[in-house]
């Protein structure tokens, strides 16, 4: 405690100096070191940040489970309206590139043949 009119004025942060007003007037510097505080955990703290991290977890497979709900959804939804994939698309574009190939090698026969005839 002080011991002049004024008392002890603490600084805030570490390292500040402690300044002592005398009932004489002067002012004397005196420096410190503050003690901190050991920071101790608090519990509620604790359990506020682990049920956070658990919400997350909840979140997350919530969301992975709901993408793969609505991935089935929009299966049988596409397969019930006879759509086709895309490997089924490209075969038969395929075997109607060759048929219109085969078209034309026809056409160009029957037209010889013809100019025979």
């Amino acid at each position: 405690m002080g011991s002049g009119i004024w008392g002890d004025v603490s600084g805030l942060a570490e390292g500040l100096s402690t300044l002592r007003f005398q009932g004489d007037g002067a002012i004397y510097g005196v420096t410190q070191q503050m003690e901190r505080p050991m920071q101790t955990r608090n519990k509620l703290f604790d359990d506020i940040g682990q049920l956070m991290t658990n919400a997350m977890g909840v979140a997350q497979g919530a969301r992975d489970e709901a993408e793969t709900a609505m991935k089935g959804m929009m299966d049988r939804w596409l397969a019930d309206r006879d759509f086709v994939t895309r490997e089924e698309f490209d075969a038969v574009r395929g075997m109607a590139q060759k048929a219109r190939e085969e078209n034309e090698a026809l056409k160009a026969r029957i037209e010889a043949l013809e100019a025979k005839g």
